[in-house]
This record gives C-alpha cells, sequence and structure tokens, in this order.
C-alpha cells in the first residue's frame, strides 16, 4: 500500500463503467477495504500481456507522460484453492512524469 500511495497523483481522476467517479481518497480507501484484505479470499488482477499498449507523450520534444490501455482479467484468491476468473475488463492509465517519479493520473476503468 505504501508503493501505491507515492504512485498515485494526489489529484487522481478514476473513472468506473459501473461504480463511477472515485478521487484519490476513496480509491485509497476502497484498495484497502476490498482489494487488499487483511484475512479471507482476495480479489487479483492479472493484465493480459498481449494486450498491453503504451504511447508516450511529449511537449516540445521532452517526454511528460505517457497513455497505457490493455485488458485485465480479475481473479478470486484464496489459500489452497486454484484462483477463479469472476470478470474482464479493459483500462486506460494516463501517467505523468513528475520530476523523477511516474504518478497514475488518470484511470479509466470500463467494459466490465
Amino acid at each position: 500500500m505504501a508503493y501505491l500511495e507515492m504512485a498515485v497523483s494526489d489529484s487522481l481522476k478514476f473513472y468506473h463503467d459501473k461504480s463511477g467517479f472515485q478521487d484519490k481518497a476513496v480509491f485509497m480507501h476502497n484498495t484497502r477495504q476490498y482489494i487488499c484484505p487483511e484475512q479471507g479470499a482476495k480479489p487479483i488482477r492479472k493484465r493480459d500481456e498481449n494486450s498491453l499498449e503504451v504511447f508516450p507523450l511529449y511537449k516540445d520534444g521532452k517526454l511528460y507522460g505517457a497513455i497505457q490501455n490493455g485488458v485485465h482479467r480479475f481473479y478470486l484468491r484464496e489459500t489452497g484453492k486454484e484462483d477463479v476468473l469472476t470478470g474482464t475488463a479493459r483500462f486506460s492509465h494516463v501517467w505523468l512524469l513528475q520530476g523523477d517519479q511516474w504518478k497514475l493520473s488518470v484511470v479509466l476503468s470500463y467494459d466490465h
């Protein structure tokens, strides 16, 4: 969670086709509560490696960001059991270079 906190922009805009808009505070809260539970089954996602596309963003010849598109699959993981596929979705991310750090700034999560 510490890495995620650092990698997500303070001005995050997250748009989800089923659950609406989230800012960073709501996104981090929901991630802690629903994605990274301390006990029980854990939802995970695996990116379809063949679907990943990355497009650099330049201003005046200088790299300032990137657009990342792809498909990921959602699974439910329980100790001692095979992961169970629960769904798929598409994503588009805008990453911005702030100093020497990449920050996730915009997320579109759709086609669930």
